[in-house]
C-alpha cells in the first residue's frame, strides 16, 4: 500500500503539536509512507529528513517569484495526477487536492472541535470550520484522536460513524534524552502549566482559584512554559498581586533557578522532572498530549475531569471541577502538601503512559487505510 501524506502543516507550522504528529506517525508507519515537499521549515522534519522526498523538480514547473506553500501545492498536486498511490492523507483543511485525486481514496485527520465549540473565539471571516465539514463529508476515511473528538465530531456534522476511526496519539517526547535529562533540586517549588492560554484552557480562571495558595505558601510559584504574556495577561497577574509568583518561560530564563539547558524538548523535559506537578485545567482537549508527557517525565499531575482529558489520564491523576474554584484550590492544596500523593500518582502516571505508542498508532491507521484501500 503506498500513502502519500501531504505538505499543508508542515508548510504551516515551524513547530506545533499537529505537525509533530504527522511527522511521528509517517515515520513509524515506514517506506509505504510517502511526504512529497518542496520546501518547508519545520523543525521536526528538519530532525527527520529520511521521511521527507524533498522534490526539487524543473525550474519551469516551480516560479521563482511564488511563496513555499504554492510550490508545495504544485508538486503534490502533480504526484497526485500522477496516481501512482493508493491513499492520500490530508494533514490540514485545504481542499487544493479533491481535483487531482482521480478518484482515489483519501483520509483526514480531525484532532479536535475547538472551532466549532468555541466560535466565540475565532474571527468571523475564519473559514476554517467550514473547509473542515466540507472535507469530513467528502472523505473515505476520518481519524480522531479520542473518543470525545469522535462524539464533538458525530454532534457538528452529519456523516456515517463507520467512517471514523479513533487512533490515540503517544508522548513525543524521547525515551533517551528524558533518562538523559538530570536536574537538581529547584531553589523553589513550583507548578507547571505548558502550551496556549486560550480561553477553553482555562488558564485565567485556574489561577484566580489557586492565587490566595500561591500567596499563602512563599516557597511555591507557577511557571508556564509557552508564548510571553502580552500587556493584558501581565495585567491580570500583577491585579491578581502575583507578579512575583507567576512565570512565563521558553526555557532559557529559567538555567539558574531549575537548571535547564537550551533547547526545546530539554527545556521542557527539565520543567516536568523538576516541578511539584502538572497542572492541566483546560475546559477542552481533543486528546492530551502534555498529560502523556508529563507521565513519561515522572510529574504528577492534575487535571480537569472535563472532554478528552480522562482518556488520556485513566486514574492517574489528581482531577478537579474545572468549573469550580474551590475544587481547583482544594486539589492543589492537596498535591502540593502529599508526597506520598504525588508519589502514588508518579508511578500510576508511568503505567499509564504505557498504553500510547506511536507504534500502536501507525499498526492502527495501517488497519484503517486497508478499509478504504
Amino acid at each position: 500500500m503506498k500513502l502519500i501524506f501531504d505538505y499543508q502543516i508542515f508548510s504551516a507550522q515551524k513547530h506545533g503539536g499537529i505537525s509533530r504528529y504527522f511527522c511521528n506517525l509517517i515515520k513509524e508507519i515506514g517506506p509505504e509512507a510517502l511526504l512529497p515537499i518542496h520546501h518547508h521549515d519545520n523543525e521536526y522534519l528538519k530532525a527527520e529528513p529520511k521521511i521527507v522526498d524533498l522534490q526539487i523538480g524543473e525550474k519551469s514547473h516551480f516560479n521563482f517569484f511564488k511563496k513555499a506553500p504554492d510550490q508545495n501545492k504544485e508538486v503534490t498536486k502533480k504526484i497526485l495526477r500522477e496516481s501512482q498511490f493508493d491513499i492520500f492523507h490530508a494533514t490540514y483543511y485545504d481542499d487544493y487536492f479533491l481535483d487531482s485525486l482521480g478518484g482515489k481514496p483519501f483520509a483526514i485527520t480531525i484532532h479536535d472541535m475547538i472551532y466549532e465549540i468555541f466560535p466565540e473565539m475565532f474571527p468571523l471571516k475564519d473559514r476554517l470550520a467550514i473547509l473542515k465539514k466540507e472535507l469530513a463529508l467528502k472523505a473515505d476515511k476520518i481519524i480522531v484522536v479520542s473518543e470525545q473528538t469522535k462524539k464533538d465530531l458525530l454532534k457538528f456534522i452529519n456523516i456515517k460513524e463507520e467512517k471514523i476511526s479513533v487512533i490515540y496519539q503517544a508522548c513525543s517526547l524521547d525515551e533517551k534524552l528524558i533518562s538523559d535529562t538530570k536536574v537538581q533540586k529547584p531553589t523553589k517549588d513550583f507548578l507547571l502549566f505548558v502550551g496556549n492560554r486560550g480561553i477553553y484552557k482555562n488558564f485565567y480562571f485556574m489561577l484566580s482559584a489557586i492565587s490566595e495558595v500561591l500567596k499563602n505558601n512563599p516557597n511555591l510559584e507557577l511557571i508556564c512554559f509557552g508564548a510571553s504574556f502580552d500587556k493584558k495577561e501581565s495585567r491580570f497577574v500583577e491585579n491578581l498581586g502575583l507578579e512575583k509568583k507567576v512565570r512565563v518561560t521558553s526555557g532559557g530564563d529559567l538555567e539558574k533557578k531549575v537548571r535547564v539547558t537550551s533547547g526545546g524538548d530539554n527545556d521542557l523535559i527539565t520543567l516536568y522532572k523538576s516541578a511539584l506537578a502538572f497542572i492541566s485545567p483546560s475546559y477542552y482537549e481533543g486528546f492530551g498530549v502534555t498529560i502523556l508527557e508529563a507521565f513519561a517525565c515522572g510529574c504528577p499531575v492534575l487535571a480537569a475531569k472535563s472532554s478528552a482529558t480522562p482518556e488520556a489520564a485513566g486514574n492517574a491523576a489528581l482531577y478537579f471541577d474545572p468549573k469550580d474554584p474551590r475544587a481547583i484550590k482544594s486539589a492543589v492544596e492537596k498535591i502540593i502538601s502529599d508526597s506520598e500523593l504525588r508519589s502514588e500518582l508518579v508511578a500510576k502516571g508511568y503505567e499509564q503512559n504505557k498504553k500510547f505508542s506511536w507504534q500502536k498508532a501507525a499498526t492502527e491507521m495501517k488497519q484503517a487505510y486497508q478499509t478504504i484501500s
